[in-house]
């Protein structure tokens, strides 16, 4: 695990780390897909800047200072000091890693597991909170520079990033770019603005009753704050969160998910880039006992991205604590058609939004209700919009049905790059963090549910006793930037998908596509429609390639089907009408709603974004982001004027003749 100030003097073959000599390296993808080491010396070459210099000796480390030790002399100072000259933030001690049982993850980038000893994570939380004195009083401007460094890293490593995104996650190259790195690019950038709006001391308006008193409202950071992040948006959900506690003055312990390795690791690089002050954030890695590790290690704030079971058992943990928390869980957004509705663009839009990142999406489409009277052409229109799609495997193959759809081009290349491995949560649990698991389901395999190699295996092989010879790689989806539709990330996952539209076919389902063996990693869209309310299609998240079409005749009777879901996390009104399109919108049960889009709501920086019901609690980006790993605190300052000397001496001892006082002065001015 690496600790994120940068290095003092870059080795040639590695640099110093606290003691320890340590690689210096980020994944580079080639053309097939497969990964190489990349020293730091080359990096700065082909970043257009001079190579790391000032190399030290090999005999020793850099001096530096103690993160766990006392403050130096000027507190936040000091640290101001180490965030504007970040070569001169060094030496705390690395912590070790260990790999599993079966010697490596199964992960994109073919390296070896370098996971988090699990003894060592109270160390880590123990450094987070060291660090937090010196980093929360530092000036807000010195913790946008530290982020603004982030931002501008990932900005330049744009292309690196997406490939390594790809690769362990089998998106299409366009959705790794767009949806995870441009998303977080800007929404840092936003957050680098607002925080000094949002965090200084804001004036209250004085009261009447305590006249000459003057009133702020101070926003403290909580300390260390635990962020568990999920597979599905493996960037993007754990970098935003953990940089808005970053800007908000906390310090951060992050744990990206053990199914998307490659991607923690370059998320670590890119914080060890930016430059941050020793202790302020670390990466841990491995599966849930780690993240149970950091649970139980006491963190003072955890925000957690992943299933609703996940999030349940995370929410009866903190509370055992009262730990304040931020839950992303789980979602089954519903998206209601009416008669007078774009309908083209309507069926765009429900292609896209139930499809992208293989329909991998927490605010993904996955309830279509389309008026009656349009149901059959919207229909058409959808079918219409899937025969255009360019798939990373032609539509056809694994079919049971027999021809696609629509064939796309053969996929090419044979996967080298990304296996991904099984992991042991619940079938939607998106974090690989903390608590997982059925009640009853089997143990993992392996460690944090890392499946065991059997014999013959090769960590790289990226096969899956499941599905011998279907799970092919990601070289494709890394190549073609022009791909609409990759592979899904888990085998797990492609299991609920083919649970679900078999439930609904069983219960009377009409299926207008082909249904797929779902015997390999690649699932064409499935479209359904006649479906049962009560189908697990309709209830229960699906997390994946499906097109659930049903239908309504008014519009209480949308309303009604949309809200009747146990989860509450976003939704859709298509209508050209605006008065009933943003009356429909205050009706629905959900976090956030689109008008005449879908998603997007998510992506815009100044938007909260959060769920109801069983989709959690809390709200993060923009305002609400920095307001949620803050918490007010109330201050009445006495600036020695008469009236509010007068105030306080008429409140306090003795109580004498004041009863009909203060009786005549809450008839004058309550009344």
């Amino acid at each position: 695990m690496l600790l994120y100030p940068p290095p003092a003097a870059p080795h040639a073959k590695g640099y110093w780390h606290g003691g320890m000599r340590m690689q210096a390296r980020v994944p580079e993808w080639g053309a097939a897909g497969t990964a190489r080491v990349v020293p730091r010396t080359e990096q700065a070459a082909a970043a257009g800047g001079p190579a790391p210099a000032g190399q030290p000796s090999t005999d020793a480390p850099a001096a530096g200072p103690d993160p766990t030790g006392p403050a130096a002399p000027g507190g936040g100072a000091a640290a101001a000091a180490a965030v504007a000259d970040p070569a001169a933030a060094s030496g705390t001690s690395a912590i070790p890693r260990s790999a599993p049982a079966s010697g490596s993850t199964g992960a994109a980038g073919g390296g070896a597991a370098g996971w988090t000893p699990v003894a060592e994570i109270p160390a880590v939380v123990a450094r987070a909170r060291a660090a937090f004195p010196a980093w929360s009083r530092l000036p807000v401007h010195a913790r946008v520079a530290c982020v603004a460094r982030l931002r501008r890293y990932i900005v330049r490593h744009r292309d690196e990033l997406a490939r390594v995104i790809s690769a362990d996650t089998g998106k299409p190259l366009v959705e790794a770019l767009a949806h995870d790195l441009l998303t977080t690019a800007d929404a840092l950038k936003s957050m680098e603005k607002l925080a000094p709006k949002v965090l200084r001391r804001q004036r209250q308006p004085m009261s009447l009753l305590l006249f000459g008193k003057v009133p702020y409202v101070e926003r403290k950071p909580y300390g260390c704050v635990l962020v568990v992040a999920p597979w599905n948006y493996p960037f993007n959900l754990a970098v935003v969160p953990a940089a808005t506690a970053l800007l908000s003055g906390n310090t951060v312990v992050l744990k990206p998910s053990e199914v998307t390795p490659a991607v923690g690791r370059a998320i670590e690089e890119a914080l060890f880039a930016a430059g941050f002050p020793p202790g302020v954030v670390q990466v841990i890695h491995g599966g849930p006992e780690v993240g149970q590790a950091a649970l139980d290690a006491g963190p003072d704030f955890v925000f957690f991205t992943g299933s609703t079971a996940t999030g349940r058992r995370i929410a009866a943990a903190a509370a055992r604590r009262l730990t304040p928390s931020v839950l992303e869980l789980g979602g089954k957004d519903p998206m209601i058609v009416f008669p007078d509705a774009d309908l083209r663009r309507a069926a765009r839009a429900a292609v896209w939004g139930s499809l992208a990142n293989g329909g991998q999406t927490c605010i993904g489409v996955e309830r279509i209700y389309v008026h009656e009277a349009v149901k059959d052409r919207f229909v058409r229109l959808i079918l219409e919009e899937l025969a255009r799609l360019r798939t990373v495997e032609p539509m056809g193959a694994g079919e049971e049905g027999g021809g696609a759809a629509a064939p796309a081009a053969p996929a090419e290349g044979v996967m080298a790059a990304a296996s991904v491995q099984q992991d042991d949560t619940t079938p939607t649990d998106r974090s690989g963090g903390a608590p997982t698991g059925r009640p009853g389901a089997a143990p993992p395999d392996g460690p944090g549910g890392v499946p065991s190699q059997g014999p013959g295996a090769t960590p790289s092989s990226g096969q899956d006793a499941a599905a011998p010879g279907r799970w092919t790689d990601a070289g494709r989806v890394v190549r073609d930037p022009d791909l609409d539709l990759g592979y899904m990330t888990t085998p797990r996952q492609v299991a609920v998908v083919r649970e679900h539209v078999q439930d609904a076919l069983a219960r009377g389902a009409r299926a207008l596509t082909p249904v797929p063996s779902f015997d390999g990693r690649f699932v064409p869209p499935v479209v359904l429609v006649d479906v049962d309310p009560e189908a697990r299609v309709m209830r229960e998240e699906t997390f994946g390639p499906v097109i659930a079409v049903a239908g309504f005749r008014s519009a209480d009777e949308a309303v009604r089907l949309a809200n009747d879901s146990p989860f509450g996390l976003g939704a859709s009104v298509w209508t050209r009408d605006g008065r009933l399109a943003r009356e429909i919108a205050s009706r629905l049960e959900a976090g956030g709603v689109c008008i005449n889009d879908v998603i997007l709501h998510f992506a815009h920086p100044s938007l909260p974004f959060g769920g109801v019901k069983e989709s959690g609690w809390g709200a993060y980006h923009g305002r609400a982001g920095l307001e949620a790993f803050t918490y007010p605190s109330a201050v009445l300052v006495e600036p020695g004027w008469l009236p509010g000397k007068l105030v306080s001496n008429l409140l306090w001892y003795p109580y004498r003749g004041k009863y009909k006082l203060f009786s005549w002065l809450m008839r004058i001015f309550c009344s």
